[in-house]
């Protein structure tokens, strides 16, 4: 066990010179929490006496409280994940049932034009079954979670309040984390990176950031924390947002990561690493049509992007579309000259188009 010290603390009863040197571990208890030996001579606490312990005891009762306290956090994130892959079930599901692209309208026979006009026709009459039941339980929703906060507001002391000072110090440091990063010297980067959450533990640009080094040392559960808490600081950050799309893609969890790869791109429409991420897991379902059309998107922001080139020559490739997807390897090929599943991917186009 850890030890510690706190000589310099006065007890609260102004008649008593000693330090404190007891903490009272009963829940229930409304006298002070820290007392000394003449407090105890006094006769504090004698109703749970058993419950009153050195003060090294204060460090596991700390660990116990901040690990449920993560719990807690952590079960809020995924249920309200729940609530999003929810919401974005619906939302996906209507887009497939009722939106059309012009050119696959066209290459429809006639049977099949008339039952999709006639489904346009009834989006029309869904929309009002669709969207004020969900408004509804967006209010209701809405209120019960304002009444938690605001009960949790109710307490006189946040652990999370951060002094201006270190709240800068924090913003400062984190700089020369994120330099190390960008150097790839990830263990220093950690080093700094904690630092800066010492000082001030809402940083979401550092949890972003220990996130990302995390995964360039292959530890993706405890880089998804770090995005849960930098999301629960700021819902709206992109970067967060996307990186844990990027580590649930990783994880397999392609449906999943798609859902924030939407919520990426309705911040920012032209994110080009969930554009990209967003295509990618479509690929990995064997979407190839769908994956090209946000693989484009990314493309037509960033030609040279070369995660999205990789990704739409894989797609051509399983199309049969050896000439198109041939074209995609020896672009991104001049940007990496060695990557060696692109080699193995280019060489099998040229077997099948000299096959042909």
């Amino acid at each position: 066990m850890i030890s510690i010290e706190l000589p310099n603390i006065k007890c609260l009863q102004e008649s008593h010179t000693q330090s404190i040197s007891k903490v009272c571990l009963n829940k229930q208890c409304t006298e002070p929490r820290l007392i000394c030996k003449q407090c105890i001579k006094k006769g504090f606490h004698q109703q749970h006496n058993e419950e009153v312990k050195g003060l090294n005891s204060l460090v596991d009762f700390i660990d116990t409280n901040n690990k449920l306290c993560d719990s807690i956090c952590e079960k809020i994130s995924k249920q309200g994940d729940l609530i999003m892959e929810a919401f974005f079930k619906i939302k996906n599901e209507i887009k497939n049932k009722h939106q059309i692209q012009k050119e696959r309208f066209l290459k429809m026979d006639i049977n099949q034009m008339n039952k999709a006009i006639n489904q346009m026709f009834s989006l029309q009459d869904y929309k009002t079954n669709i969207t004020n039941p969900i408004e509804d339980l967006q209010a209701e929703v809405k209120q019960k979670i304002d009444k938690l906060y605001q009960q949790l507001s109710i307490r006189t002391i946040n652990f999370s309040e951060v002094s201006k000072d270190d709240e800068k110090s924090s913003s400062n440091l984190y700089n020369k984390g994120f330099n190390l990063f960008n150097s790839q010297e990830f263990d220093e980067a950690l080093k700094v990176i904690n630092q800066t959450l010492k000082l001030n533990p809402n940083n979401k640009d550092s949890l972003w950031c220990k996130g990302e080094c995390l995964i360039m040392k292959n530890n993706l559960n405890e880089a998804l924390n770090c995005y849960n808490q930098a999301i629960s600081v700021d819902p709206k950050h992109l970067n967060s947002i996307a990186a844990k799309g990027d580590c649930l893609r990783g994880l397999g969890q392609f449906n999943e990561a798609i859902i924030l790869y939407d919520q990426a791109l309705s911040i920012n429409p032209k994110h080009i690493d969930s554009l990209y991420g967003k295509g990618d897991c479509l690929r990995e379902q064997g979407k190839f049509e769908e994956s090209l059309k946000w693989l484009n998107q990314a493309l037509s922001i960033q030609p040279q992007d070369y995660f999205s080139l990789q990704s739409k020559g894989v797609c051509l490739q399983e199309l049969k579309k050896f000439s198109d997807a041939l074209a995609c390897y020896n672009q991104a090929l001049k940007i990496s000259s060695v990557d060696q599943f692109l080699i193995m991917r280019k060489n099998k186009c040229e077997e099948a188009l000299k096959n042909k």
